[in-house]
Order: structure tokens, then sequence, then C-alpha cells
């Protein structure tokens, strides 16, 4: 047996074997360089060709890309070169105005707002049926009155009054907040316009069907003060007496009834009252007509009242228009008094027009012009009552121009 160890030994100590045994260290190091550079060459490589044929490529692919998208533009196709542009070339501005040249308006839209540019964003939610997006966009860029109309546009009269409210115009504000169910803030623009009457009509409506409690005592007593500036005076008072009869010490309403027993009683009947009472203006009509600047300053007085959104609740007619003694003008219900005077609101405006120059409807029905029955009326007045009656004004804007231009002339 140590015969055949030593033998081995000698073998293996040989220069041949410690030949083989060093080839093959060095080939197992040389494949282990190997492993890792394989991956390091390929990634070489690749940047290589991104570098040359690559780029080349993707520069032949994107201007194949272009041509075929001006191929669609050519053929009317615009939508499918928008797609192109947006999904493929990555171009947001040609593909937004290729949209919305190929009427799809939405997908235009958003790419406008995607770049900023939110007035044109705003003007194509619009035409994509998309108003409350386009009233958020006009709300953002300050524009209160178009951000209202939108509002209207898209069903939130709540939003459209606030914006209106914002922009200075509280009574139309009103009327919207009205619509929105919101009583107790169209009461409140009511009553900061001075309309006392209206505000605690308004105010009224909120209490419809409720009974005092301890828990909505705070809202009668609002009402109760809101009919006290109103001059209604009797009510106002028994108001106050209910609320006290639930909580005798409630706020002021003890001090509030002191200074209602102390306000002078209502004169008795046929007694001459020192207080002009709200007339309409048919009772102004009564002496006559009117001098033509007076008619036509009333006349523009009820044109700024609908423009604001103010609707008589009925016909619109000279016994439907109301003045209080400050000048404020308010509408109410009336029966219908015949023709010109029934649903159409231009024909009834050129009536009442040609009522407050002349005085009476006798000379429309024998076709004669206001100035050819009372001196002084300019003919401009004349185009004006003959446009209303003929229904030729779109809108209450269209007579405000028309009167603008004649007063130039």
């Amino acid at each position: 047996m140590w015969w055949y160890l030593l033998v081995r030994a000698e073998a293996e100590l040989s220069p041949q074997a410690l030949q083989a045994r060093a080839e093959k260290g060095l080939y197992m190091l040389l494949w282990l360089l190997l492993i890792p550079a394989v991956p390091l060459a390929y990634v070489l490589l690749k940047w290589l060709y991104g570098l040359t044929l690559g780029r080349s490529q993707r520069r032949s692919m994107r201007q194949e890309l272009m041509l075929q998208a001006r191929r669609h533009e050519r053929r009317g196709e615009y939508v499918s070169a928008a797609l192109i542009y947006a999904e493929k070339l990555d171009d947001v501005e040609q593909a937004a105005r290729l949209f919305a040249q190929g009427g799809d308006y939405l997908r235009a839209a958003q790419l406008y707002r995607q770049m900023g540019q939110q007035e044109e964003a705003m003007r194509l939610y619009e035409r994509a049926g998309q108003p409350l997006e386009a009233a958020q966009l006009a709300e953002a860029l300050g524009r209160a009155e178009e951000a209202a109309r939108l509002y209207q546009q898209a069903g939130e009269p709540a939003e459209a009054a606030r914006c209106l409210e914002l922009s200075g115009r509280a009574l139309a504000a009103a009327r919207l907040y009205r619509q929105a169910g919101q009583y107790r803030k169209a009461a409140e623009l009511l009553k900061g316009l001075g309309m006392h009457q209206e505000a605690a009509e308004m105010f009224g409506i909120l209490l419809r069907g409720a009974t005092l409690g301890h828990d909505n005592i705070e809202d009668f007593y609002t009402y109760a003060r809101y009919l006290q500036e109103a001059g209604y005076r009797a009510e106002a008072e028994r108001f106050y007496q209910a609320i006290q009869g639930l909580q005798p010490h409630y706020a002021d309403v003890p001090q509030r009834l002191e200074a209602l027993k102390g306000e002078p009683a209502p004169l008795p009947p046929g007694e001459p009252s020192p207080v002009v009472k709200t007339r309409s203006l048919r009772d102004l009509l009564g002496s006559g007509p009117l001098e033509p600047r007076r008619a036509l300053r009333l006349w523009v007085e009820v044109l700024k009242a609908l423009r604001d959104g103010a609707r008589p609740p009925g016909p619109l007619c000279p016994e439907a228009v109301l003045l209080s003694p400050e000048g404020r003008l308010s509408f109410r219900a009336v029966a219908p008094p015949g023709p010109p005077y029934e649903n159409e609101l231009m024909p009834a405006l050129g009536g009442l027009l040609y009522e407050l120059l002349t005085g009476s409807l006798e000379g429309l029905r024998m076709g004669k012009r206001p100035s050819e029955l009372v001196p002084g009326v300019p003919p401009l007045l004349d185009g004006v009552v003959r446009k209303c009656l003929e229904g030729a004004y779109a809108g209450v804007e269209e007579v405000f121009l028309d009167l603008k231009k004649g007063s130039r002339k």
C-alpha cells in the first residue's frame, strides 16, 4: 500500500501534471470573468445601437407617424390625426387643436386644461355640453357673471346665485337663491337692497307649515324682525307675543314689543295718511301720458329689473309694475288685461312703452305711432315700440343696444 501511495505522489508532482492543473485553473478563472462580462457587453451594444441605428430608426418611425397624421388631417379625419399626435407623438398642442377641429370638444378641452389654457378649455367644455366644468373654470378666471350663466345651465342655481352675488347683481342672485330653495339667503339680499316687504315675504316662505318651537324660535324671531322692518306692525307684534309666550326673555323681544306699543296707531278710516303708498304705473297714468323723458326712464328701469332676473308672476302691464315711495320697482300678479299684455314679453314691453308715452292703447289700435299723438316723442322710441310689438328683439340686451345706438345718433 505504501508503495502505491509513493508512486501516485510522484506522478502528481511531475511537471506534466502540474502544467495540466495550472491550465485547468486558468480556464476556470477565464469562465468566471466571462460570466459578468456577457451582460455588460449586451448593455454596451444596446447603448451603441441606440446612439446610431436605433436613433435613426426612431426618427424614421416618428416621421412616418407624422406623415400618417398629416394624411388623416388632409382627408378631414381630424380625430384620427389627433389620436396619433396624442398617443404616439406626445404632441399635446397639435392633438388639442385637431380634437377641437374634429368636434371632439371634450377631449380638446381636457388637453387645453392640461396645458394651462383655461380660457380655451372653458369655451370647449361648454361646447361639449359640460357647463359645470366650464363654470368652474370661469369662476377660477374671475369671470363671475359668466360662471353664473354656466352654473345655471348646469342646473346649479345656488352656485349661480353665489357668483351673481359676488359680481354685485344682488337682485338676480336673490331670484336664483329662491329657485334653489335658499329662502333665507334670498331674504338677506332683498333686505340689503332695501326691499323690506319682499324680504319679509321671502323669509315667510321658509316658515310655511312650521310651528313655533324651541328648535326654530330663532327663525320665527328673524321673521318677526323682517315684518317689523317692512312695516307690518300687527303681524310682527303677533309673532313677538308668540315668542314671548314660549320664552319670556328671548333676545330683545320685550323691548321690541314695548317699542311697537309706543308706535303711533293707524289712522282712522277716511283720515288722510301722511305716508305715500306704493303705486302702480297705472296709477301714474291716471292723469294722462307721462313726459317722454320720464316715461323712458321708468321703462328702462323695468328693462333693468328684467335683465337682473326679475319676472312678473303674471302678464307684464302697467297694473303689474309697482313703484315704492323710494323709487324701488317690483312686480305683482294681475289678471290678464288682453293684447298686447299677454304671455310674450317683448310685445308686452312695447305696449307698456306705448302706454307710458301716450296714456292709453287707443292710438295703437288705430295704428298710430306715439310721436303722432304726443309732441316731443323722438322717432327712436317709435322704432323701439314697433320692434318690441313685432318681437324683433331677441332679448332685453338687444333693446339696450338699440337705445344706445339711437342716443349716439
